[in-house]
């Protein structure tokens, strides 16, 4: 035989040369088992990755088409999220944005007491423990949230819909599937209607009554304004409606 064996394939008694355009391909060692076995475990470690950074990714999304920001027709509120156009019953607007966390580990993040206070305002509980957490370490409602160094950016607009005052009723209503929080008209909403929905038994709606906390709220929109002043709309709002339900 010949002693040449990467260069011929023994079949039976018979040696049959190996074409060279073959042979290069074979000293690679690509269709070596070990080598194999490396490259399925480095296709494994990519899409362990992948996963864990989708994952992490920000929630939350919006219809720019049919939702804009402008002041709330709310007294003592900031900036609110209305209709553009005539939006049927049943329309999808959005999702609630945010990044999942614990919630005690998203306060641990938080800079200082107030930042912990202000940041309250805008999360979303998933379930006793689990939040989507809008909110930057100050506590403030930024117009976006980015991820990867800014290459995925998430819309925060849903974050600012208000509850209703007294006297109004909601508009829209909020659907939970998993860690997605879609909202939806609950009824025909007409153009420059602002829309209200309605936060939920567990929303800590104590500063609704204190009219002490006005000044809080001015300054934390101050606070807002100031950091987005680069940005086209000064839309950071206090997600707060401060009224007497007894008026």
């Amino acid at each position: 035989l010949d002693n040449n064996i990467n260069d011929a394939i023994v079949e039976g008694l018979k040696i049959i040369p190996i074409p060279k355009e073959y042979q290069s391909v074979q000293s690679t060692g690509i269709t070596d088992f070990t080598s194999v076995s490396d490259l399925q475990n480095i296709a494994i470690i990519v899409g362990g990755i992948a996963f864990l950074t989708y994952e992490r990714r920000p929630r939350g999304s919006v219809d720019n088409q049919l939702l804009e920001i402008k002041r709330s027709t709310i007294p003592n509120a900031n900036f609110g999220v209305f209709a553009k156009k005539f939006i049927p019953e049943g329309t999808r607007l959005g999702s609630f944005p945010g990044f999942i966390k614990r919630f005690d580990a998203a306060m641990e993040k938080k800079s200082n007491d107030q930042a912990k206070k202000s940041s309250q305002r805008y999360i979303w509980g998933l379930d006793e423990d689990i939040i989507l957490d809008p909110t930057n370490n100050d506590g403030l409602l930024e117009l976006e949230l980015k991820f990867l160094f800014g290459l995925y950016k998430v819309d925060t607009m849903i974050a600012r819909i208000n509850e209703p005052p007294v006297g109004k009723d909601i508009n829209a209503y909020v659907r939970i599937q998993g860690s997605e929080v879609e909202v939806f008209a609950e009824r025909d909403i007409f153009p420059d209607e602002e829309i209200f929905i309605d936060y939920g038994l567990k929303y800590n709606r104590d500063n609704y009554n204190d009219i002490s906390t006005v000044d809080t709220i001015k300054k934390l929109t101050e606070q807002e304004d100031n950091n987005n002043k680069d940005n086209e709309i000064k839309s950071q709002r206090i997600q707060s409606v401060i009224f007497d339900p007894s008026t």
